[in-house]
C-alpha cells in the first residue's frame, strides 16, 4: 500500500491535470484497505486455535487489493485534455480568412467595375 500511496505522490507531480479528489479517493481507499487488514490482523492474532478457520484470508486480501488496483489505473490513466486554445485559433484563422475572402471579392468586384467604364467610355 505504500507503493501505491508513492505512486499517487508522483502522479500528483506529473499529471497537475487530474483533480485532486481523484487523488484523494485512492488515498482513502489505501486508508480503508489499511484499516480493514489491521482489523482482521487483530482478530486473527485473538484465534488461539489453529484448528478455527481463519479471519484474516488471502483471498480476501488479494480482492482488496485488486479493488485499489483498479481505482488507481483509473485515475493513473486519465488522459491530458486537449487545449482548447489550438481550437480557438484556428477558428479565428478561419473567420479572418473568411473575411480576407470577402474583401478580396469586393476589391475584384471594384476592378471589373473599373474595366467596364473604361470599356463604356471608349
Amino acid at each position: 500500500m505504500k507503493i501505491y500511496e508513492d505512486k499517487v505522490a508522483e502522479l500528483k507531480v506529473n499529471r497537475t491535470w487530474i483533480k485532486e479528489e481523484e487523488f484523494q479517493d485512492v488515498l482513502d481507499k489505501i486508508s480503508s484497505t489499511r484499516e480493514w487488514v489491521a482489523n482482521m490482523t487483530s482478530e486473527q492474532e485473538k484465534l488461539n486455535d489453529l484448528t478455527v478457520e481463519p479471519v484474516l484470508k488471502t483471498t480476501d486480501i488479494i480482492k482488496k487489493m485488486k479493488n485499489l488496483k483498479k481505482l488507481y489505473n483509473k485515475v493513473a490513466n486519465i488522459k491530458k485534455p486537449k487545449t482548447i486554445k489550438k481550437k480557438k485559433a484556428k477558428k479565428e484563422k478561419k473567420e479572418e480568412e473568411e473575411e480576407g475572402d470577402f474583401n478580396d471579392k469586393d476589391e475584384s468586384d471594384e476592378k471589373k467595375e473599373e474595366e467596364e467604364k473604361k470599356t463604356d467610355d471608349l
